[in-house]
């Protein structure tokens, strides 16, 4: 170890540590927008939240979105251990490449993906429309790569069956629970959550339901006196 090698370990500890950032940061916007619940980013949107509007256009186009984060992450995650790869060696030589390699992967794994994904899981409805500005910006700026990325996927997924239409946003029984779950968290009152299901089960009702036979009816003639 020289004194030229011991000079550039601060510049490439700092290049490291944002690298580390760059990967957390993709790590954690890939959880947010996988959990944040997109009924409550149109509601915010709808009362004139910019940032819920802009989490909305990356919901809206979450596979492009999706190749975005991939793409940035795997780039943070490599570069970071070629740059933790190549310090060591300037350091101890290539006896000590195989440790780096190891002391890396934990580093990158508790600091770029573990942490920064159990954050964005507990707070995606918070941290969704804060990083949508920035996930927007190299969304545009990694269009070419995503597009042909994309492509590869579709491709792949249609060699495996899938016919590619998408589901859903909210199923029926998923509505069920999402009002369960609100009135469990006494976010609504308990009679609104009742009338809420009962107007939802009440759509699944035929007309006999609601509807008295003119048989069952009591009839009374227009000539009858009032006694």
């Amino acid at each position: 170890m020289d004194a030229g090698s011991i000079s550039v370990i601060p510049r490439y500890l700092f290049f490291i540590a944002l690298l580390l950032l760059g990967g957390a940061y993709f790590a954690a916007a890939e959880t947010a927008f996988a959990s944040v619940s997109k009924i409550r980013m149109i509601s915010d949107a709808d009362d004139g939240d910019e940032r819920a509007k802009k989490a909305l256009y990356v919901l809206d186009h979450f596979d492009k979105a999706l190749t975005t984060l991939l793409i940035g992450n795997n780039v943070m995650h490599i570069a970071c251990s070629s740059a933790a790869t190549l310090l060591a060696s300037k350091l101890w030589g290539n006896r000590a490449v195989t440790a780096c390699t190891f002391v890396t992967a934990f580093v990158v794994f508790v600091f770029a993906e573990m942490i920064p994904k159990s954050y964005a899981k507990a707070c995606s409805e918070t941290l969704a429309p804060r990083v949508a500005g920035s996930l927007i910006f190299f969304m545009k700026l990694l269009t070419p790569v995503s597009i042909l990325f994309s492509g590869i996927s579709h491709a792949v997924t249609k060699m495996v069956g899938s016919d590619g239409t998408d589901e859903p946003t909210v199923t029926e029984e998923e509505l069920f629970d999402i009002i369960e779950n609100i009135d469990e968290e006494d976010k609504i009152d308990e009679d609104a959550a009742e009338l809420v299901q009962s107007a939802l089960e009440f759509t699944v009702k035929t007309v006999n339901f609601v509807l008295t036979p003119w048989s069952s009816t009591v009839k009374i003639s227009r000539s009858m006196s009032d006694e």
